[in-house]
């Protein structure tokens, strides 16, 4: 049996009934189908799980095996737990994706620039591969790595050098260069076809 409800005439504008498999609240009429509250909240429950619940000029809360797992807010919405997608995660130009409890990391896109950011707010940067570190940032200084041994830092005087410079040109006469024990020395070095002066 079909409850009817509305345009007593004919057929109900609202039903509710059961056809021994499911049972229905069914808006076949025009307008919307509201269901509405000067009260408390509007619980949806499985037994004493609750699946959805609508607090009044407040959240709206889905909830799995009775833990709520997305919730609305005043700014967006709050997820607890992991988010497994199939699409793009989509960033507007000029808008920020935060990582941390305080956007410790935060990368977004410049428009007006045409700029690509990585921003680390809270302590140093690292790139790695495979668990072995390629670029760091220390303060204002980077450095990069090769097989996870530093190689290359930046100073505030220049570049300090870990290991063998190989260079294919030299730019100058090395007359400023020091510290130089063995090998060649400051003396040896002359102009050639491939050295600029």
């Amino acid at each position: 049996k079909i409850l009817h409800i509305g345009n007593t005439a004919g057929t109900g504008d609202l039903q509710i009934y059961h056809d021994t498999n499911h049972s229905y609240v069914k808006d076949v009429g025009t307008g919307d189908l509201i269901i509405q509250t000067q009260g408390g909240g509007i619980n949806l429950k499985y037994g004493s799980d609750m699946m959805i619940y609508c607090q009044p000029s407040n959240k709206v809360e889905l909830n799995y095996a009775n833990s709520p797992k997305l919730a609305t807010t005043n700014t967006g919405i709050s997820v607890t737990g992991n988010i497994i997608q199939s699409g793009n995660l989509n960033v507007n130009d000029s808008q920020y994706l935060y990582i941390g409890n305080s956007g410790d990391l935060r990368m977004h896109h410049d428009q007006a620039n045409t700029i690509n950011y990585i921003n680390s707010q809270n302590g140093n940067l690292r790139i790695q591969q495979g668990g072995l570190t390629i670029i760091q940032t220390v303060g204002q200084g980077a450095k990069l790595y090769y097989g996870g041994n530093e190689k290359l830092a930046t100073t505030g005087g220049g570049v300090n050098i870990t290991g063998v410079c190989t260079a294919t040109s030299f730019s100058g006469d090395g007359s400023a260069l020091s510290g130089i024990s063995i090998g060649i020395t400051t003396e040896q070095v002359t102009p050639s076809s491939n050295v600029a002066t």
